[in-house]
């Protein structure tokens, strides 16, 4: 048990160590974040009481409030991938009330059974916290189970359906121990086996998106054109201050982050977070992009994001064309399939026939 207990651990802090370095907070990995972060802390509370306390009954008495935690990041995060419907923050923190008041309890429980020593108090927290893990948890998974297997046609969380599937068997092996006498120690045995099968999925998905991302051929940068302003535009810009040799720089520091950060692979992009990140007030990067390029914000990023697709495609890339396009930062097959053609002339699947290597083409 300690050293399933000291993998779990480590699985835990260096998923949320993968997972802080890239984060961002309108990514649906934000949702994976919040998962292992969870599991970091349950699993430390358990290397505590069982290593450091060296106290077996507390062990195995006290439920952590985090294990109800784990169903509502999962729950939004499949809700992102597969419906792209964010979930308000009123809705996640109802979704998260329930650990809230456990946690309260834990505490409490804790600290009072540490005074008293009397473990009737323990036992009876044992009893409701197992059953608010096994209904709230429980449900959860389920929910993600069924989603994936009647809506992830494209298989764009393929790889989160046998961790799915195994994060069930504690759940119905404590279901069982309602019935028939079950040894806890199995069922958590079965417990942190499936957490650590699950922690290492995330990292896996995590290391397979990160390589896309830093893999992906580089990009030229975009060079600039003489767009054809109309008189309202250009006296607006006339107004502005900002000369043509600034948004000749402006557009060079631009492209310097667009080579090097790769912000368009974030599919939740703001011109507000582009002008935060370029180090350019907006309005004058609004200009910048029409004045040089002729393009929006939103014309200049989906360039980019086209052509790091082009660029996956002919590199012989294995993801089908939705996962294409969440690697090439859009959020949805729709608007992937409009700009791709819009920009390139043909479809992303009649371009892939033409320009991917023969195996795909066939």
């Amino acid at each position: 048990m300690g050293f399933l207990l000291s993998t779990s651990l480590t699985q835990a802090l260096l998923a949320s160590y993968l997972l802080w370095k890239d984060f961002r907070r309108q990514d649906p990995e934000r949702y994976l974040f919040y998962l292992v972060f969870l599991m970091s802390i349950h699993m430390g509370l358990k290397f505590f009481l069982r290593e450091i306390l060296q106290d077996s009954f507390m062990f195995n008495h006290m439920v952590t409030c985090f294990a109800v935690g784990y169903g509502p990041p999962i729950y939004f995060y499949v809700k992102a991938k597969l419906f792209q419907k964010p979930v308000p923050q009123p809705t996640r923190r109802i979704h998260f009330a329930l650990m809230g008041v456990l946690a309260i309890v834990y505490v409490l429980v804790g600290a009072w059974y540490m005074i008293t020593q009397n473990p009737a108090i323990l036992i009876t927290y044992s009893r409701i916290a197992g059953m608010a893990v096994l209904v709230s948890g429980g449900g959860y998974w389920v929910y993600v189970v069924w989603a994936i297997l009647k809506h992830d046609s494209q298989g764009v969380l393929a790889w989160l359906k046998v961790p799915a599937l195994l994060s069930l068997l504690p759940h119905i092996a404590l279901l069982g121990s309602l019935f028939v006498e079950v040894d806890l120690s199995i069922i958590r045995y079965v417990g942190y086996g499936e957490m650590c099968f699950l922690m290492l999925a995330i990292m896996t998905e995590l290391l397979k998106k990160k390589e896309i991302s830093s893999t992906s051929p580089s990009i030229e940068p975009l060079q600039p054109e003489a767009p054809t302003e109309s008189m309202e535009e250009k006296s607006k810009y006339e107004k502005s201050g900002l000369t043509e040799a600034r948004a000749i720089a402006y557009l060079e520091q631009l492209e310097h982050l667009m080579q090097t950060e790769k912000p368009y692979l974030n599919a939740s992009l703001s011109l507000g977070e582009l002008a935060t990140a370029s180090g350019i007030n907006k309005h004058h990067l609004t200009e910048t992009l029409n004045r040089t390029l002729g393009k929006t914000f939103y014309q200049y990023i989906n360039t980019y994001r086209v052509q790091t697709a082009q660029a996956l495609i002919k590199s012989g890339s294995e993801e089908n064309l939705l996962q294409l396009a969440y690697a090439a930062g859009f959020n949805s097959k729709t608007s992937f399939n409009a700009y791709f053609k819009k920009i390139v002339g043909v479809s992303p699947s009649q371009y892939r026939k033409t320009h991917a290597p023969s195996k795909h083409a066939a």
